[in-house]
């Protein structure tokens, strides 16, 4: 998929991000990270989608939670667990330690699409490896709810009977205007 067919999608799909280049600058993005991590782009896209609609804020919604964390050398480790950036990646000490403290560099795109992307890569790949072991009797939620909810989904979150979650209803609409700009391309 080129880049321009993402930045047309992107500018239809969010009105905000016109004449402010944002658009171009997040194509680039995730077009890199997905040919890197082996990621496809519209779970990128949905992801992004559901966490901050291609807002870089800082998460509001839940405020600032403090954890304490068993450590094992220096006793425990208190955080506050909050989301930041474009993709709204936590940093705890198990998933992004390197950034504890620096929490701001999130609000910088090409850090959030890396990060973030990294870690749908990691779930996607620890999924397919955990339902092939178990079955899939066991593997009730996609692997994309593992991003947001850790290793262990709420039974409230899985999957029901006919129904879709909010980012499959987004990717497919996405998928949807994809396939529309390129026949529209091709017959230009």
């Amino acid at each position: 998929m080129s880049r321009a067919v993402i930045i047309a999608a992107l500018l239809q799909l969010f009105p905000h991000l016109k004449g402010t280049g944002k658009a171009e600058t997040y194509a680039f993005l995730i077009k890199l990270e997905s040919e890197r991590s082996g990621v496809a782009i519209k779970y990128i896209v949905g992801r992004t989608y559901i966490e901050s609609r291609f807002h870089n804020v800082k998460s509001k919604r839940f405020g600032c939670r403090w954890r304490k964390v068993p450590s094992y050398r220096k006793g425990p480790v208190y955080y506050c667990r909050q989301s930041f950036g474009i993709m709204q990646s936590e940093i705890t000490p198990v998933t992004n330690p390197v950034f504890m403290g620096f929490e701001e560099e999130f609000m910088n795109e090409a850090i959030a699409f890396r990060v973030g992307t990294a870690a749908l890569a990691y779930w996607q790949n620890w999924h397919r490896r955990k339902c092939k072991k178990r079955g899939k009797h066991r593997c009730r939620g996609p692997w994309f709810l593992h991003y947001k909810y850790g290793y262990k989904i709420p039974k409230k979150k899985q999957r029901k009977p006919g129904k879709r979650y909010k980012m499959e209803r987004f990717m497919r609409k996405w998928q949807r205007l994809i396939r529309r700009l390129k026949a529209k391309r091709n017959m230009s």
